[in-house]
């Protein structure tokens, strides 16, 4: 993560979070991942990658719990809610917020009940967050299941609402896999030309909260714990092997997990 003074939010018609993990609390409510969540072992793929499945519950997790992966709900939809504060305040209000997020491998298996998407539980913490104070109307795809998907459905919805400016807000260690995908997508076809998309790290934008706060030391021992983790070591091997499978045109056949999230 760049060390910036300040975070200028890039001017946006279209505000669009991907889809993040949830987890079931044992009082059977669905939150929003923290950074890290556990994971089910399936054993080892044929190329070395260690397979896994979410396990969706909410759990303890420790930097060197080692049947873990990045999770980051929560970091993401924070950072959402602070974007579409900070465009509202500069009279820069979205024409449209997106919740990408649909029903996933690990929640076919975990949540038995059809409505739960993690789209829903994201959207719902981002009302919440607002306190419900939110001018723009709201979309919520619930069809998506992988990266690919929510790129691909919040770009037509950003044509949709006529929007010529879309800013995807997901964690960094997702973005640079993320990126590819668009890239592969705007490759194949010229329909969204018309649209200016950036990219932005949730946590980059919960940085500079804590540098307002006067709390950057405490978010950068935060950050420190997360990078030096298992679950964050294991997930940057999965996602740097996501983008070489997606050039080499296997994306998904190979990994331990990550080319279905």
């Amino acid at each position: 993560m760049a060390h910036i003074e300040s975070l200028r939010i890039p001017p946006t018609q279209c505000l669009i979070q991907f889809g993040h993990s949830i987890e079931q609390g044992a009082n059977g409510k669905w939150y929003l991942t923290r950074l890290l969540q556990t994971v089910e072992e399936l054993g080892e793929s044929t190329n070395g990658f260690r397979r896994f499945i979410r396990t969706a519950r909410r759990e303890p997790v420790g930097s060197d719990t080692e049947s873990a992966i990045v999770g980051g709900g929560m970091l993401t939809t924070a950072a959402t809610a602070e974007v579409y504060k900070q465009l509202e305040a500069r009279g820069e209000t979205p024409k449209v917020i997106v919740h990408c997020g649909g029903r996933a491998g690990y929640l076919e298996k975990a949540a038995a009940d059809p409505i739960i998407s993690e789209g829903r539980v994201m959207q719902q913490v981002f009302n919440d967050r607002l306190q419900s104070q939110v001018k723009s109307p709201q979309v919520l795809i619930e069809q998506s299941r992988v990266t690919e998907d929510d790129i691909r459905n919040g770009l037509e919805t950003a044509l949709q609402f006529g929007c010529t400016s879309a800013t995807f807000v997901g964690l960094e260690i997702r973005l640079p896999r993320c990126r590819a995908f668009y890239e592969k997508i705007i490759s194949e076809t010229d329909r969204f030309a018309i649209i200016q998309v950036n990219f932005l790290a949730a946590e980059d934008v919960i940085g500079d909260i804590a540098r307002r706060k006067g709390r950057t030391a405490q978010w950068e021992q935060v950050l420190s714990r997360y990078h030096g983790s298992e679950g964050y070591k294991r997930t940057l091997e999965n996602e740097q092997g996501g983008i070489a499978a997606l050039k080499a045109g296997s994306y998904g056949q190979s990994l331990g997990g990550t080319g279905k999230t």
